[in-house]
């Protein structure tokens, strides 16, 4: 194994012994100081769980016969926890909890610490990286796998995880534009290295959409097992996705995976993708989200249902748009009352802008039945529609038209999406503060409503022009 990983730990700790029933059975000692050792027990009985889970859906078995987690009072860094090959430290105050009782929000985080930590020992421990530059390979596939153990244990919570990600990338983006993120790394500040797992992780979940579930874990296991305690690269990691998919069909594709990937991991921004409407025919054009005299071209790979169709189970494109075009008509017929929506459960790392007609569509749609359209899709169109006002694509209008729904919204995606979107940059609010912000209002419950509604009857309904573009008094 690589020599970083090796650790050891002297100490007089008291520890709780469990088991993960997994394929090759793991024994977990949960270990901390004697006071403490009645509150090891949620971290005791979950990461066993989040193990089994872990080693049934990517089929390769850890070479452990015990995994140690210590729990820890004084903590030498930020992170607040270590994961070395057999062995994950934790902060106390990040992991101490009883596991009777319900699913607290404290027992949430620290269910995802565990979840982070037991990933790592496939992730950055079993597959290490080339060099320190390829880092955000591990990190984004560690809280990728992170998420699914978490909605598999928590169910509901990987899709707001997921959400999260993206929308924290989008707004770190938009703060560092012209910076590559990858290039730069080793000079990157925290800040923005926050920012690059978060993305990495969003683009980990892209990939799995567009080769679809079996081709993707065909490919990462085989990855795992080629490259078990030895070093690798993206390029490793995308050829093993590559020949996953050559396996799945014999259809000549118009793409590889390291070409795709490489337009989105070696530039720094996302796209934005805009949909005109000509008769029935509808029209796709790409461009820099953030600067849009810039020529950034990407892979994008487009999913989308028209008004009617059923949303699929799986995310692999209808079609795409290649550096190679900047536009591109697609084949569908979409009749002039319905509408087009993209980027579905938005698993996309772009933004979207449709023409003036079918926004009002989606809008009322929207007011009509919003639970006709995905919670993610209603959250990303929140999102979106919020950044397009401030870049002064679309006007507040039609900005109005489709947020006016959200005092019926009832999901925390998409009304975490619109105080993020609404609070972040405005009085000199940072990324940070705005998803404090709406963390804080998901823990208080009841009046989440009440800020959504006055938030909404303030920034919205009281503007006193409709057509402005500058945010009302």
């Amino acid at each position: 194994m690589a020599t970083h990983l090796l650790a050891f730990s002297v100490n007089n700790f008291t520890c709780r012994f469990t088991q993960a029933a997994s394929a090759n059975p793991v024994r977990f000692r949960t270990c901390s100081q004697s006071a403490n050792v009645r509150e090891t027990g949620f971290a005791a009985e979950k990461a066993p769980q989040v193990l089994e889970f872990l080693d049934n859906l990517l089929k390769v078995s850890l070479p452990l016969e015990k995994i140690d987690q210590l729990v820890v009072d004084d903590f030498p860094t930020e992170d607040h926890s270590t994961k070395d090959l057999g062995l994950v430290v934790y902060h106390s105050k990040q992991i101490l909890q009883r596991e009777d009782g319900p699913m607290t929000r404290s027992k949430s985080q620290a269910l995802q610490r565990i979840a982070h930590g037991t990933a790592h020992m496939w992730f950055g421990n079993l597959l290490g990286i080339d060099w320190w530059s390829d880092l955000w390979l591990t990190e984004g596939l560690t809280s990728y796998f992170e998420t699914l153990a978490m909605d598999h244990l928590q169910p509901g919570m990987g899709r707001r995880l997921k959400l999260r990600n993206r929308e924290t990338s989008f707004m770190y983006e938009s703060e560092v534009g012209g910076v590559s993120l990858v290039s730069f790394w080793p000079l990157a500040s925290p800040e923005v290295e926050k920012h690059l797992y978060q993305k990495a992780t969003a683009l980990i979940g892209m990939v799995n959409g567009f080769l679809g579930n079996a081709t993707f874990y065909d490919g990462l296991q085989r990855h795992l097992w080629q490259n078990s305690f030895a070093s690798s690269t993206p390029d490793l990691f995308w050829r093993s996705l590559q020949l996953a998919s050559e396996r799945e069909s014999v259809l000549i594709k118009n793409w590889d995976v390291r070409s795709v990937m490489d337009t989105w991991t070696r530039k720094s921004g996302y796209p934005l993708v805009t949909v005109v409407r000509n008769g029935n025919n509808v029209i796709l054009m790409q461009g820099n989200a953030l600067n849009r005299s810039r020529t950034d071209l990407w892979w994008i790979p487009l999913t989308y249902i028209i008004d009617g169709e059923t949303f699929p189970e799986d995310l692999k494109p209808r079609a795409w748009l290649t550096p190679h075009q900047s536009r591109q008509q697609l084949d569908e017929i979409v009749p002039h009352n319905q509408w087009i929506l993209l980027n579905l459960r938005a698993v996309g790392y772009y933004r979207v802008n449709y023409d003036e007609h079918t926004w009002q569509l989606l809008g009322a749609t929207l007011i009509d039945d919003f639970r006709s359209i995905h919670v993610l899709n209603r959250a990303q169109i929140v999102s979106d529609i919020l950044f397009l006002w401030k870049q002064e694509l679309v006007s507040w209008s039609t900005a109005f038209s489709v947020l006016r729904y959200i005092i019926d919204e009832d999901e925390y995606e998409p009304l975490m999406a619109l105080v993020v979107g609404v609070t972040n940059g405005l009085w000199g609010i940072s990324p940070d503060s705005a998803l404090s912000i709406a963390k804080w209002l998901g823990i208080a419950g009841r009046w989440y409503a009440e800020f959504i509604s006055y938030t909404f009857d303030k920034f919205v309904v009281r503007s006193p022009n409709q057509n402005s573009l500058d945010y009302p008094d």
